[in-house]
């Protein structure tokens, strides 16, 4: 009987701890408006908008994916003590926890319905090459992702490295990404116009022996198959990451009826060619090759076998010619280079000088980065403190953020997204950072978006079989040519035309 007793008692405290934890759990619906009057809307209603945030107005339809979002953020903000703040009247924790859990548990019981009604979304990252084919296109700017520290480098499989399902996400993806922006935007818009950037690298003039000699020039030899620990020859210049246009002028001279020398331009920092082509020159009628390159450092070598080379009187051989008719000068005991009558044993190219400079920026480029920069202030000016200026100023912020995140994300964008990066640039200024930098800093956050980076088709919000126009675009002209639409593609997707093309 005692037994008995003891079985009934704990099951009716079972029962009634039951009954209370579901009254816990599932609060009334009254009792979560009890608490937003008391310790929300004071903040978050029609009279005022911290952090341009309403909950008198939030729908409690936990079937729709925004709105769950929306709830989401509250219960995080709720979670961490930032609602309500510190210096206003606070709830006891099992009121907290009481609406906290009712708004999870709603999250949860429609997640279901929001599941089913979501369309199928594919994301491609973009990989190293086409983000910086993107990058040009988009501003104009040379972004090499290859470069040491850039981009990570692709995962391949069976030789390729454009799969979908390898190109992953990480935090470290996202840092390199951040960087990435913020040299591309830096080189687009400076604070500053850059100055033009000059240099020559003169093979030299002899001195003359006697007072009545005439002048010799020097010229630097480079023989066949001369690489790095032989006769290749590096060259270093300051080109900031900016386009350089490189001048060389030499001379190709090709031994009978052997191979013709071959210019092979060595990029030091992504260890690959950069400029190759036969140079088949007489000695006294040199010629120009000219070249455009981002990097700084580069090496000149003649990449064609047949100087049999033995290390020792290799070193002894000159590296710095006169002429045909005075090969050895200094070096009596290198190899001969020519035979008795001037002619080339070997393929050899005679350097006379390397000349670089900055590439001013085209009419194409200026076109390309025209309206995403506002001209309301100069790039180093205070914001204004009038509010009509105020908002004039971030009127054409809105104005230009627009057309830069179109161009950007390869689709149209939302007032609401734009508003964000507005955002931005208003916290900027209101630090005290003049406007370049504020502006500049919404400009890299467009860019480091997974909008930029990453190519999205489909429609979370709904199913659907087919790609809309824009992504149609963007599915053509990076398969054709690893980067954005061009302007008559994106034209064609504002005037319907790409529906035409739907068969393809």
């Amino acid at each position: 009987m005692s037994r008995l007793k003891t079985t009934l008692m704990m099951t009716t405290t079972l029962v009634l701890l039951s009954g209370t934890c579901l009254a816990a759990d599932v609060p009334p619906d009254e009792v979560v408006t009890t608490f937003f009057k008391t310790y929300c809307l004071r903040c978050h209603a029609a009279q005022k908008q911290e952090g341009q945030f309403r909950l008198d107005t939030l729908p409690r339809e936990f079937v729709d994916q925004a709105t769950a979002q929306r709830w989401g953020e509250v219960v995080f903000r709720m979670n961490s003590g930032e609602m309500p703040p510190k210096d206003e009247p606070q709830p006891k924790a099992e009121e907290l926890g009481r609406v906290v859990d009712w708004i999870s548990a709603s999250i949860a019981d429609g997640q279901a319905t929001r599941m089913a009604g979501r369309g199928p979304v594919a994301l491609y990252r973009l990989s190293r090459d086409e983000y910086a084919h993107t990058a040009y296109d988009l501003l104009g700017v040379h972004y090499d992702g290859k470069l040491p520290g850039a981009l990570n480098e692709d995962p391949r499989w069976h030789g390729f490295d454009r799969i979908g399902s390898l190109l992953t996400l990480s935090p470290s993806h996202v840092d390199r990404y951040r960087r990435a922006a913020d040299t591309v935007i830096t080189r687009a818009f400076p604070d500053q116009t850059a100055q033009p950037v000059k240099g020559l690298r003169d093979s030299g003039v002899a001195t003359p022996a006697t007072e009545n000699a005439a002048e010799v020039r020097y010229r630097d030899i480079i023989w066949s198959g001369a690489y790095a620990e032989e006769g290749g020859k590096q060259y270093d210049m300051e080109s900031g990451g900016e386009a350089m246009r490189v001048r060389i002028r030499l001379s190709g001279l090709q031994p009978k009826g052997g191979r013709a020398p071959h210019l092979t331009v060595w990029d030091l920092t992504l260890k690959r060619s950069i400029f190759d082509e036969d140079i088949i020159t007489p000695e006294d009628q040199p010629i120009v090759v000219e070249f455009d390159t981002t990097t700084s450092s580069f090496q000149l070598i003649n990449a064609v076998s047949g100087f049999p080379g033995n290390g020792h009187t290799e070193s002894n051989t000159a590296r710095r010619f006169i002429n045909s008719r005075q090969p050895r000068i200094g070096h009596p005991a290198g190899y001969k280079l020519f035979d008795d009558e001037g002619q080339p044993l070997f393929p050899l190219l005679l350097v006379d000088s390397i000349e670089w400079e900055s590439v001013p920026v085209s009419e194409e480029t200026q076109r390309k980065r025209s309206g995403i920069f506002p001209s309301v202030l100069a790039r180093n000016a205070k914001a204004p403190t009038d509010p009509q200026e105020l908002e004039a100023l971030f009127g054409e912020c809105r104005q230009s953020l627009h057309r830069f995140a179109e161009r950007a994300w390869r689709r149209p964008v939302t007032r609401d997204e734009v508003e964000r990066y507005v955002r931005i640039v208003q916290h900027e200024l209101a630090a005290g950072e003049s406007f370049g930098p504020a502006y500049r800093s919404a400009l890299i956050a467009v860019l480091t978006s997974k909008n930029f980076y990453y190519i999205e088709e489909g429609d979370p919000t709904k199913p659907r079989d087919t790609v809309n126009d824009w992504e149609l675009a963007s599915r053509l002209s990076y398969f054709l040519w690893s980067s954005m639409p061009d302007d008559d593609l994106f034209a064609a997707v504002r005037g319907g035309y790409a529906e035409a093309t739907r068969g393809l």
